[in-house]
C-alpha cells in the first residue's frame, strides 16, 4: 500500500510525501518513505508504481471548518457549516465523532484534473482524503492525547477525552510531535501519508476518512473485494493443502503394512525354480552385453572414435587391441587398451599422451615402450589407455 500526501505550494509546485507499507499478519512496517517539493511532473516520476495508492490532497484549494452539530443532525453539517455554497460544486469529506464534525471541501474541476493525471501516470488510487484530518484515527492510537498537536504544517487539537475538536492547515512547520507506532517513529513528513494507508489497512474496523468519488469509490470496493477473494483463495488453498497431507499419511500407512504383508508373503511363496529363472535371465542378458560389445562401461567404438580424433599425424598406429589387465598394482588393473605404433616425433607422442588423459573416461596413459627400429629409422612405441 502507498500511502501519499499531495501538498499543493502554488500554481507549479507541490510537496510530496509518500510512505510505502506492507502488512504481515496484524504488523504494518514501513518499507520506503521519501519526500520532494518540485513540479508535479517531477514528484510524480519518484513514486512508486503498481501499488494501490490512498491519496491525501492538503495545501492551497481547500477549505477547513470545525463546527458542533447537534444529536440526530449529523447530515445537516454541510448546511450548517456552509450555508451559502452550491454542494455539487465541491467534492466534501466529513467526519464526525461525539457531536464535532470536520468538513473539507474542494472544487471539483481541480481535484478532478489531479486525480485524471495521477491515473494517467500509472498510479492507481482507492482512497482520497483531504487534509491532516485523515490522521485523527491514528492519532487517537496515542495515549493521554490532549491540547495542542503539530504535525508538519498540520494542527490538531484534542479535547480532555482525546476527541479531535479541531483542525486547521496552518501552510507553516512549527515544533512537531514525535509519533511512534509499535516502537517504530514515524517522520514528520510522513506521518499523514502513513495514516492515509493505516486506515484503509483497517477498513471495517475503522470509519474511512474519506471523499465521495465515485470513480476511486469503485476502484476502493474492486480492491477490497479481490482481497477478500483471495484471503478466502488462501484459506480455501490452504484447507485443501491439509486434507492432501492427511490423505498422504494415511496412504502412506496403508501402504507400509501392505508392504510388509507383501514381503511376508513372497517370502513364503519363493521357491528354487525362481530362483534359477532368474539366474537364467542374467545369464542371457549378460551374453547379450557382450555381443555388443559392452563391459559395463563405455562401448569399444566410442572408444576407437575418441582415439582418432586426437591422434596427431606425426604418429602411424599398427594395433588397437582391447583386453583386461591384471597388474599387482590397483592402477595397472581393470579394462585397458593396448596400442601400438611408430613415430619419428617423441614431441607429438607426449602431446597425444596428454590429450588422452584429459579424456573423461580414461583413467590413466602410460607409455611403456618407446624404442628406435634400426631398418626404418622411426621409433616404436607401446602405449596402455587404462578406463573405466
Amino acid at each position: 500500500m502507498l500511502g501519499l500526501e499531495l501538498r499543493f505550494l502554488d500554481a507549479d509546485t507541490f510537496g510530496c510525501s509518500y510512505t510505502l507499507m506492507s502488512r504481515d499478519g496484524a504488523v504494518l512496517s514501513i518499507v520506503q518513505e521519501h519526500s520532494s517539493t518540485g513540479p508535479l511532473v517531477n514528484v510524480l516520476a519518484n513514486l512508486p508504481r503498481k501499488y494501490p495508492v490512498a491519496l491525501v490532497i492538503s495545501g492551497r484549494g481547500i477549505i477547513h471548518k470545525n463546527v458542533t452539530i447537534e444529536s440526530g443532525k449529523e447530515s445537516e453539517a454541510f448546511d450548517q457549516t456552509f450555508p451559502s455554497v452550491e454542494r455539487h460544486e465541491f467534492y466534501v469529506q466529513q467526519f464526525q465523532e461525539k457531536g464535532i464534525a470536520h468538513v473539507s471541501i474542494i472544487r471539483k474541476p481541480g481535484l478532478d484534473n489531479i486525480i485524471s493525471l495521477l491515473s494517467r501516470s500509472g498510479l492507481k488510487i482507492i482512497a482520497l482524503s483531504l487534509g491532516g484530518v485523515v490522521a485523527a484515527h491514528l492519532l487517537s492510537q496515542v495515549s493521554d492525547l490532549n491540547g495542542l498537536v503539530a504535525i508538519e504544517k498540520h494542527r490538531f487539537s484534542f479535547n480532555e477525552n482525546g476527541i479531535l475538536d479541531r483542525y486547521h492547515d496552518a501552510g507553516v512547520i512549527e515544533d512537531s510531535f514525535e509519533f511512534k507506532i509499535g516502537g517504530e517513529l514515524i517522520p514528520d513528513a510522513q506521518v499523514i501519508a502513513y495514516s492515509a494507508g493505516f486506515q484503509v489497512f483497517l477498513n471495517g474496523k475503522l470509519r474511512l476518512i474519506k471523499v465521495n468519488h465515485h470513480e476511486v469509490d469503485d476502484d476502493l470496493a474492486y480492491f477490497l473485494s479481490t482481497n477478500k477473494v483471495k484471503k478466502q483463495g488462501f484459506y480455501f488453498m490452504l484447507f485443501l493443502f491439509a486434507a492432501l497431507l492427511l490423505s498422504f499419511v494415511i496412504f502412506s500407512i496403508y501402504n507400509d503394512k501392505n508392504l510388509q504383508l507383501s514381503n511376508q508373503v513372497g517370502q513364503v511363496t519363493a521357491a528354487q525354480d525362481q530362483v534359477e529363472m532368474l539366474n537364467d535371465n542374467i545369464h542371457r542378458n549378460q551374453a547379450i552385453a557382450e555381443n555388443l560389445n559392452w563391459n559395463g562401461g563405455y562401448n569399444y567404438s566410442y572408444l576407437v572414435n575418441e582415439i582418432g580424433k586426437t591422434k596427431p599425424k606425426e604418429l602411424q598406429l599398427e594395433t588397437l587391441v582391447f583386453g583386461y589387465a591384471k597388474g599387482e598394482m590397483a592402477t595397472d588393473q581393470g579394462p585397458v587398451i593396448n596400442i601400438k605404433g611408430n613415430t619419428n616425433n617423441l614431441m607429438a607422442t607426449n602431446n597425444w599422451i596428454y590429450l588422452l588423459k584429459e579424456m573423461k573416461w580414461a583413467t590413466s596413459v602410460k607409455l611403456t615402450s618407446y624404442k628406435e627400429d634400426s631398418n626404418t629409422g622411426q621409433y616404436k612405441f607401446e602405449i596402455k589407455i587404462f578406463y573405466q
